[in-house]
């Protein structure tokens, strides 16, 4: 789930972080470098991440103003399997963290239905790339997920700074509502997850299990939601231009009636009508940045009659005309991002 190309990005921030601090690349990285479209995978890139922790005696790779003591992850993670639910384990991190280093603050909010995980460096101009603060998005993020073993729906996404790399490469991981220049950072989901028991166990995670099976935590085996799998089967067909099922018929290819289809969405909190709404937007954003696509093209997989009701759409999500956003999803290091 973390996406190659965001492995990449991270990898090659890290590495020019790491090398401004004196260290040699090539011990790192075994003497692999990171030019051209090589991508990193899996293992291999935690084992490059821990080796300059190491190197450092830094878990914040001295991108924070205050350092993180090498096994303070360990120790998190086993404490956090000890939680009752979800919101439980993020109560204890956010208290956890505020012990272990001064670096950096986490902290949940609920809002409404909203729950709000928030991350704060004490001195972001230390987050050289802003490495630390994407990289603590993403590994949050993806370990809410592994603790109740079952993917969570993303309703929006905050960074505090511009694009470092392609609006792709962001969407790829965190969904399509990201929003940058923020105030904060922070991820927002649904409060019902937080009642999600936790169902990893202590007795499968000792020793230096973060080290050697880091990876199973941000590519976990997890269950799918029903909203994505339906979301994901809607945009294939809109990709191949065929016209979009009833939700009974598509209930029939997933092997379930309609009914049962409606109830499982409905405690999901969402329904057939927004799902295609939601992947229909996803379909043109994603189509206006590949800049093969003409807008007409984009407009005929979308299922517009015309141009013109693609712009008034984008207009409506965005705020900004096709032509604008494809502009603004370009990587950006200044004040012109969008946000």
């Amino acid at each position: 789930m973390t996406g190659n190309r965001m492995t990449h990005h991270f990898a090659q921030t890290l590495l020019d972080c790491a090398a401004r601090r004196g260290l040699d690349p090539c011990l790192l990285t075994d003497g692999r470098m990171l030019a051209g479209d090589e991508q990193w995978h899996g293992q291999d890139f935690y084992n490059f991440l821990y080796r300059v922790g190491d190197a450092l005696q830094d878990e914040y790779f001295g991108l924070a103003s205050d350092r993180c003591p090498p096994g303070t992850a360990q120790l998190g993670i086993e404490m956090l399997v000890l939680s009752e639910d979800l919101g439980d384990a993020l109560q204890r991190s956010c208290r956890f963290y505020r012990i272990a280093s001064k670096g950096l603050r986490l902290r949940l909010v609920q809002s409404g239905e909203m729950a709000i995980f928030e991350i704060m460096l004490a001195e972001p101009a230390c987050d050289e790339g802003h490495f630390l603060t994407e990289w603590t998005m993403l590994r949050w993020y993806m370990l809410c997920q592994w603790l109740i073993g079952e993917e969570i729906s993303l309703e929006r996404v905050d960074f505090p700074h511009a694009m470092q790399t392609a609006l792709a490469d962001y969407t790829e991981v965190f969904g399509h509502n990201i929003h940058f220049s923020q105030q904060t950072a922070r991820f927002f989901f649904s409060i019902h997850y937080l009642s999600r028991k936790v169902i990893r166990r202590l007795k499968n995670i000792e020793g230096d299990w973060v080290r050697r099976r880091a990876a199973e935590f941000t590519e976990p085996d997890i269950y799918r939601a029903w909203k994505e799998l339906l979301k994901a089967a809607l945009r294939a067909r809109m990709a191949r231009m065929n016209p979009i099922p009833t939700m009974e018929k598509l209930a029939e290819e997933f092997g379930v009636c309609g009914q049962t289809l409606r109830r499982r969405l409905k405690a999901e909190r969402t329904s057939y009508r927004k799902l295609k709404a939601e992947a229909r937007r996803e379909m043109v954003l994603e189509g206006i940045r590949n800049e093969e696509l003409t807008l007409g093209q984009i407009s005929l997989m979308a299922g517009f009659a015309e141009t013109n009701g693609l712009v008034r759409a984008m207009k409506s999500w965005t705020g900004l005309t096709p032509s604008q956003y494809r502009k603004h999803a370009m990587p950006q290091r200044d004040d012109d991002a969008l946000h």
